[in-house]
């Protein structure tokens, strides 16, 4: 339920209402380092979509859920990201390697969109919130895989080559705020849950700097690209 955060000082309450929104953006721009290398080579090269289509998929399932729940914590921030991957994969057709189809892409962003429409139109509020909180939470698991190959890539290695630093940073810190946010102020495991997996897949990320020391040089865009996948699962 949307019940307030209990016997939370008003100022934590305030402080995660706002703190996980501003957060996110830092997550949602990262992407643009990749796009103006895209634009300077004029091809995306051996890039995948998968990051871009993922994050206009799941920050439109995440407006719609804010939205369902009257919660502008949830939404208001998620229709940056839902522009951004937007414009991210815009950017990405414009400029697509030879050879390359989205059609894939498009298919299962229509498919998320009318399933998340579907449940807007046909079910009472309480339901259609649930059913949308599933669409996002699959994608959130299908957004994964990014994160794990990159754990598996460095452990592989023995080089955090394909982890950018700042980009796992500000991915721990999102997901910390928001896990505190679905947990303490509104009691939503729909919110916790995938925040809390995605600050797992963070902390592991981090203990890998740790293990294998920082990057020797800047990661190469295919597994920047890559290791985005992990984007703000709210």
């Amino acid at each position: 339920g949307n019940a307030s955060g209990g016997r939370l000082p008003s100022w934590v309450v305030a402080f995660l209402k706002g703190a996980p929104a501003i957060v996110a953006q830092c997550v949602f721009l990262a992407p643009m380092e990749v796009m103006r290398k895209i634009r300077a080579d004029k091809t995306t090269g051996s890039m995948t979509a998968i990051p871009y289509s993922a994050m206009l998929a799941s920050c439109t399932v995440w407006v719609s859920y804010g939205i369902l729940a009257s919660d502008t914590t949830i939404w208001l921030p998620n229709v940056s990201g839902a522009l951004l991957g937007a414009f991210y994969l815009y950017t990405f057709a414009s400029y697509l390697a030879p050879g390359v189809s989205l059609q894939n892409h498009y298919a299962a962003i229509g498919l998320v969109a009318g399933c998340t429409a579907i449940s807007f139109v046909a079910l009472p509020a309480a339901q259609a919130n649930r059913a949308v909180g599933y669409v996002g939470v699959i994608l959130v698991v299908i957004m994964f895989s990014g994160p794990l190959a990159t754990i598996q890539t460095v452990i592989r290695t023995k080089s955090t080559a394909s982890l950018p630093p700042l980009f796992t940073l500000a991915s721990f810190l999102n997901c910390l705020l928001w896990t505190l946010y679905g947990a303490l102020v509104i009691h939503d495991p729909f919110i916790w849950g995938p925040n809390t997996a995605g600050l797992l897949a963070s902390l592991a990320q981090i203990g890998l700097f740790a293990a294998y020391g920082l990057p020797p040089k800047s990661p190469t865009l295919s597994s920047v690209a890559f290791s985005q996948l992990k984007q703000s699962v709210v």
